[in-house]
C-alpha cells in the first residue's frame, strides 16, 4: 500500500494488519541485553509492570558512581519477576536504539506524522494492561516471538491527549473487529481510540509500539490563534461587562474565521509540523509496508 493510499483509506479510519512487513529481523535478544546496560532502570524510560506498576527497588539497587547516585539493575530479581509474568516497558526507545530510531523514522515517512517508540518485553504471563485505547495511533511491530492481539471498535472516537480510556470511561464492545496472532515481522496499525489488548502466548516476546501523533484540527486552531490574535486589536480588548464582552467577541469572530481559513496560514502550520519530524530516513529501510 502506497503512503498516499494509506493516509486516505486507513489513517484514523480502520485497523490494518500487514503480515511480513519487516524485510529482516533487526533486533534480537543480544540487542535487548545491550539496552539493559544502556538504559538506567528508573522512570520514565524503564518501567516494570506486574498486575500493577512495580517500584524500582523491586528490581534495581541504588549505587554511587563518580559521586552520582543512580540505579543499577538487579538482574536476579529482575529475571525472577519477568519469569513470574511481569512486563518490561522501555519508553522512548528511539533515544537509545538505532534500530528503533530507524523504524520510527520509516513509520513517520510512511504515515506523514511524528513518531516515538516504546518496547514491550515479556517471557509469558497473562498480560498486564487489559483492554484500553491510546490517544495516538499505534504501529505494533512484532520483533521476537508472538502475541495475540484483539482490537475493538471505538466507543469514543479520536480522543485527544488526556482523554484516555481510564479517564473517559465507557465500555469496550463485546466482539473484536480483529483477533489475530502477531508473529515476528508483522505490523499492526491501530487508530487512536480503538480498544485493544495484547496477550502473551506463553513464550518470550518483544514488540515495539510506535506511536504516531496526528496533528488535529484543534492543534491547528490553537496554533493559529496564538499566531494571529496577539496582533489583532479586537482580541486584545478587555472584557469589561457582559454586554460589551459579547459584542467584542461577536466583532472578532469574522476576522478570526477569515484568519483560520487562510490557506497560507494552514500551509505554514503544516511546514512547522514537517520540520519537527526531521529529514526522511536514509536508504536503510527495514520495512515493506
Amino acid at each position: 500500500m502506497a503512503p498516499g493510499q494509506f493516509r486516505t483509506e486507513v489513517l484514523e479510519k480502520t485497523v490494518r494488519l500487514h503480515r511480513g512487513a519487516l524485510r529482516s529481523r533487526p533486533m534480537g535478544w543480544p540487542d535487548l541485553d545491550a539496552l539493559l546496560e544502556r538504559v538506567e532502570p528508573a522512570e520514565p524510560y524503564f518501567r516494570l509492570y506486574g498486575p500493577q506498576p512495580l517500584p524500582p527497588e523491586a528490581y534495581a539497587d541504588e549505587v554511587q558512581e563518580f559521586g552520582v547516585r543512580r540505579r543499577q539493575l538487579a538482574r536476579d530479581r529482575f529475571l525472577r519477576l519477568m519469569r513470574e509474568g511481569a512486563t518490561l516497558v522501555l519508553n522512548r526507545l528511539e533515544l537509545f536504539s538505532p534500530v528503533a530510531r530507524t523504524l520510527c523514522r520509516e513509520v513517520a515517512a510512511f504515515a506523514g506524522q511524528q513518531t516515538t517508540a516504546n518496547a514491550y518485553v515479556c517471557f509469558g504471563g497473562s498480560g498486564t494492561f487489559g483492554k484500553h485505547w491510546d490517544v495516538h495511533d499505534v504501529f505494533a511491530v512484532q520483533l521476537i516471538g508472538g502475541k495475540r492481539w484483539q482490537v475493538y471498535a471505538p466507543s469514543f472516537p479520536l480522543p485527544l491527549s488526556g482523554q484516555t480510556s481510564e479517564r473517559v470511561g465507557g465500555s469496550c464492545p463485546p466482539q473484536p473487529v480483529l483477533d489475530c496472532v502477531l508473529e515476528a515481522g508483522d505490523v499492526l496499525y491501530i487508530p487512536r481510540g480503538w480498544w485493544h489488548q495484547a496477550t502473551p502466548l506463553g513464550e518470550a516476546a518483544l514488540h515495539l509500539s510506535i506511536g504516531s501523533f496526528v496533528p488535529t484540527v484543534m492543534d491547528y486552531v490553537l496554533w493559529a490563534c496564538g499566531r494571529t490574535l496577539p496582533l489583532n486589536l479586537l482580541a486584545r480588548k478587555g472584557l469589561i461587562d457582559e454586554q460589551d464582552s459579547a459584542a467584542a467577541v461577536a466583532e472578532l469572530l469574522p476576522e478570526l474565521m477569515a484568519a483560520l481559513g487562510d490557506p497560507r496560514l494552514l500551509a505554514e502550520f503544516q511546514r512547522a509540523i514537517a520540520e519537527r519530524q526531521g529529514p526522511p530516513p536514509a536508504n536503510t529501510a527495514v520495512f515493506s509496508l
